[in-house]
């Protein structure tokens, strides 16, 4: 099927895999290490880390019931852009001192971006 899919849609279609490529490395993958930086760095418990990884699911979900009113506020365009500067203010969040009052918010600004950028 995606023999099918390049043939059709061509640069289109690499353009779109790339990005998608792309966003697999540099949110998805790096997501998965930001427990393993919270105990190296801060010595949290696994408890405690859990929980506020948890705050992204938590954001995701609640954003994931009024996205609809946003893409039909500020259109289709804007909602990858606006999604896409909430994923990487989630980083700059994740690296600022104090840990305790950014990473939390970090994670829900993050979660929030994550559904904006997919819807």
């Amino acid at each position: 099927p995606y023999a099918d899919i390049f043939t059709k849609a061509r640069a289109r279609a690499v353009a779109l895999y790339t990005l998608v490529l792309f966003e697999g490395f540099a949110l998805l993958s790096t997501q998965g290490f930001l427990g393993a930086y919270l105990y190296e760095k801060y010595h949290l418990s696994y408890a405690l880390i859990g929980l506020l990884l948890m705050l992204g699911a938590v954001a995701s979900t609640i954003t994931a019931r009024f996205v609809g009113r946003l893409v039909a506020r500020i259109g289709e365009a804007w909602m990858l852009r606006t999604g896409g500067v909430l994923l990487a203010l989630m980083y700059v969040l994740v690296l600022v001192e104090p840990y305790w009052v950014f990473f939390p918010l970090a994670m829900l600004v993050g979660g929030t971006g994550f559904i904006v950028a997919h819807s």
